[in-house]
């Protein structure tokens, strides 16, 4: 842990908060595999505390063939039955059902979103300066 980067007070709790806080936390979005992730994860967390997610992030990456969405909608009651033994996630039907069942309306977003012509504003990689990733200034400024 870098000890003379400044960081928000509530991501010194454990290397996995400042890894968050570091490298995910207030960064704009701009690829639709990560805003995929994110609802999915948003969703598992519901009724749970973040860290509870947090800490299963490379689980979830792994039970969701790395956030690949074609792959998700073809997810049966067999591999429901599989993740539910998954210990890497939150062993809850509801929640592994969530994640397969927005597939769907994630991809009419997309399609939406292509038709309307604004692909260049949801693609592509995001720059340092855009990310605003300099000891947390106006990133941390910033509240939802």
């Amino acid at each position: 842990m870098n000890q003379k980067k400044k960081r928000c007070e509530w991501s010194l709790k454990d290397e996995h908060y400042i890894k968050y806080h570091d490298e995910k936390w207030g960064i704009p979005v701009h690829n639709d595999k990560v805003h995929f992730e994110y609802l999915a994860l948003e969703a598992a967390q519901a009724g749970l505390s973040w860290y509870t997610i947090l800490i299963r992030m490379k689980g979830y990456t792994t039970a969701f063939a790395d956030w690949d969405i074609d792959k998700i909608e073809k997810y049966d009651e067999a591999k429901i039955q599989e993740l539910l033994q998954f210990k890497g996630i939150i062993r809850n039907r509801r929640k592994i059902e969530a994640v397969i069942h927005n597939v769907k309306p994630f991809k009419a977003i997309q399609a939406e979103t292509l038709s309307a012509g604004s692909k260049s504003t949801r693609s592509g990689s995001v720059s340092t300066s855009e990310s605003n990733q300099c000891d947390c200034n106006d990133r941390c400024e910033y509240r939802y």
